[in-house]
């Protein structure tokens, strides 16, 4: 059926009047707006109310002028079933489908045309429901506090965030608020039972009489009923639906089911993507890895929040922190943001993490904040280096590429490093933001050179890759009347060298030791950034660092300083230094173009302005939360240690891990591992059924393979 088909069935609209001829004139006022829709559509209304009630008919006049209807009288109430059974009678026997439709509703004009549309997209769907603030499982946004928006706010609100659903979803349950039945689904299952007191369980055990034989319900994404009554109750609470579960052992698993799945989670999500009331997003930081002490992952993540403040017209900046470490970093003394705990139930528009995640919590609370998930991801030196590999690093970095909206590179060297090793998902925003590149934003430049200046400082920590104690013990030994002062040695035990643990040190010692020190020296193998080159040179000090590609794009972008000396090895070190220790010769030229934490912070948010505006529900966002529910269940059958109930559990869990592969399109997520370790948590009968069903899928493997 086509936009401008009407061959279908003509439409009868049941509009059965309990007691609710007070709001008579709102509700036809609306349709009186949809007046075109109903007789393209062939509509009739029926109008259903007890005799004692007053004449809607000259309301109906009023309003919609040529729409035909037929008024039906009670000679009493007897409820909504009975009244609504009354208009169905009438339908069934006009050959027409029926709309059911309570009069405490405003109608969107549009509605009725695409619940149709929606109707006879599938043969087997047999109810539709619009969407609406408050109609329990057709309520969008779900949260609560949308339920009792006014009118015009709440269509606002819905055209706003419709767009990002699909046409239709496929639902357990349908809402008696507006609901569109089939004229064969009537035919061949009945009316309501009327010995149900309320519209909703009429409803759905009409609903699920239907699907014993395989007929859907489904949602109209796109279309709009509001209700201006009181709120459906969730579906999900347990004291509703009580007798239609009892009738019906499949309808609260399901409905449950469907209120914990990333459909749900993710309409929950998108209201994160309304803006406030000055037009801007809402941005959360997620610093929940800050902890009491330094490094420069947080300092650079610090330096791009403060000047981040100059996105305060797109975006109003949240941080997720601990209240400890917001006051260590002073956090809290940042104007113009708001601090929220890391439990926060709030959703925001993006979530923003400066630093690749290394637990599944991390990217687990990444997609529950926000529906727009951008991570900055530093370096890829955990994964290269394997004393530092975990075993489930592959599947945290690649469900990063999978699944997130974009990703930020701190370099060119760290774009080409992950490029080579993960494969990003098709259509991820990618973006290289350099760390600032101004030495002025690393510390406060000396008005001369200090008389005290006598120490090598040779910086980095107890990573074998940063290359400390090797290179502080070659110095030692080759130079033993030299004072030599480490950053990031814990212990010192040789006789001319003072160690400082790195992490713990004050601004005012940290700013003395480059400033009193003779020379910096930074002997890492393997940076993302080398935030200790620029400061060496902030504070006018000659650096010694490791020819690296990354150093050597540093050097070419810090203008080619004469006081940058790039070294091959130890030996070439050691032989520079015999020539005579370096002095300072002055800066590089100035660049026009410096690149410094303002213009950094200004990439960054016209970068998330862009990513935030392409949002995909459908490709992005429910594929990574059902990925998220996976590993919530597998950590929580990790956790209890505890054997699976049953064999269907087992099936179910193995029927959801051969989805996501599919899903993520990447057959190396080494998922085998995942099964592997979950089949000693299942007695011996389920092992034995995990053993024979992984070796029939991988002989289904060889042989697709060959």
């Amino acid at each position: 059926m086509t936009e401008n088909d009407s061959s279908g069935p003509p439409i009868c609209i049941v509009i059965p009047f309990e007691n609710q001829t007070d709001v008579a004139a709102s509700f036809l006022k609306s349709l009186a707006a949809c007046r075109e829709e109903l007789q393209k559509l062939r509509c009739e209304l029926i109008l259903v109310d007890s005799s004692n009630e007053a004449d809607s008919d000259s309301l109906v006049n009023e309003f919609l002028g040529r729409v035909p209807y037929v008024h039906l009288h009670n000679e009493e109430s007897h409820g909504f079933s009975h009244a609504a059974n009354l208009g169905l009678k009438q339908t069934v026997d006009r050959h027409a489908d029926v709309i059911l439709l309570h009069p405490d509703s405003l109608v969107s004009p549009g509605a009725f045309h695409e619940m149709q549309r929606v109707a006879y997209l599938d043969s087997m769907i047999g109810f539709v429901s619009p969407r609406s603030n408050a109609a329990g499982i057709s309520s969008f946004p779900p949260q609560e506090e949308f339920q009792k928006t006014l009118p015009d706010a709440a269509r606002s609100i819905f055209k706003e965030l419709s767009n990002y659903l699909p046409e239709l979803q496929y639902v357990p349950a349908a809402s008696a608020t507006c609901v569109f039945i089939k004229l064969e689904v009537l035919r061949e299952f009945g009316l309501f039972d009327e010995s149900y007191e309320t519209s909703d369980d009429a409803t759905n055990d009409l609903v699920m009489r239907a699907n014993q034989c395989g007929y859907r319900a489904a949602l109209a994404n796109h279309a709009f009923v509001y209700h201006s009554g009181p709120g459906a109750p969730s579906l999900n609470e347990d004291e509703y639906g009580q007798r239609v579960a009892s009738r019906y052992q499949e309808y609260k698993n399901h409905l449950n089911d469907y209120f914990r799945s990333a459909n749900r989670q993710a309409e929950v999500l998108l209201a994160g993507l309304l803006k406030d009331e000055r037009g801007r997003y809402e941005i959360v930081f997620d610093f929940s890895s800050f902890g009491t002490y330094h490094n420069g992952t947080f300092e650079a993540a610090k330096q791009i929040l403060v000047h981040a403040l100059s996105w305060e017209g797109t975006f109003q900046i949240y941080v997720l922190v601990d209240d400890e470490p917001a006051r260590y970093h002073g956090l809290d003394r940042i104007p113009r943001i708001v601090l929220v705990p890391s439990n926060t139930t709030k959703v925001f528009a993006i979530a923003f993490r400066f630093g690749q995640p290394f637990d599944h919590e991390a990217i687990i609370r990444m997609s529950r904040l926000a529906a727009c998930n951008v991570y900055s991801m530093l370096d890829p030196i955990a994964w290269d280096c394997l004393y530092l590999h975990r075993q489930e690093l592959d599947e945290l970095w690649r469900a990063v590429f999978s699944f997130a909206d974009a990703v930020i590179y701190l370099s060119d060297f760290v774009a080409k490093q992950f490029h080579l090793r993960l494969r990003s998902r098709p259509g991820m925003k990618e973006l290289v933001a350099y760390p600032s590149l101004d030495p002025c934003d690393y510390g406060m430049a000396p008005d001369e050179l200090s008389s005290a200046a006598n120490y090598l400082l040779v910086v980095g920590n107890a990573f074998a890759h940063k290359n400390l104690r090797p290179t502080v013990e070659i110095l030692s030994r080759e130079f033993p009347r030299e004072k030599i002062v480490a950053l990031g040695l814990e212990e010192g035990t040789l006789r001319n060298v003072i160690g400082y643990k790195s992490g713990h040190l004050s601004d005012d010692l940290l700013h003395d030791l480059f400033f009193k020190a003779r020379a910096v020296i930074f002997p890492s193998f393997y940076e993302g950034f080398g935030i200790p080159i620029v400061r060496g040179l902030a504070y006018q000090k000659p650096v010694l660092a490791r020819s690296t590609q990354i150093n050597r794009d540093l050097f070419q972008r810090l203008g080619r300083p004469d006081d940058l000396i790039l070294y091959d090895c130890n030996d070439d070190l050691i032989s520079r230094l015999r020539q005579g220790w370096p002095s300072w010769r002055g800066p590089a030229a100035a660049q026009p173009d410096r690149h410094d934490w303002a213009a950094s912070a200004k990439q960054i948010g016209e970068f998330l302005s862009e990513v935030v505006q392409e949002v995909s529900y459908t490709d992005v966002l429910i594929p990574r939360l059902e990925h998220m529910n996976l590993l919530r269940r597998i950590a929580k059958l990790k956790k209890d240690q505890s054997p699976m109930h049953n064999d269907v559990e087992f099936l179910q869990l193995q029927k959801e891990v051969s989805e996501l592969r599919i899903a993520v399109r990447d057959k190396d997520l080494q998922l085998r591992g995942l099964f592997s370790s979950l089949s000693w948590a299942v007695t011996s009968p389920m092992r034995k059924l995990g053993g024979l069903w992984l070796r029939v899928f991988s002989n289904k493997t060889r042989k697709r393979s060959s």
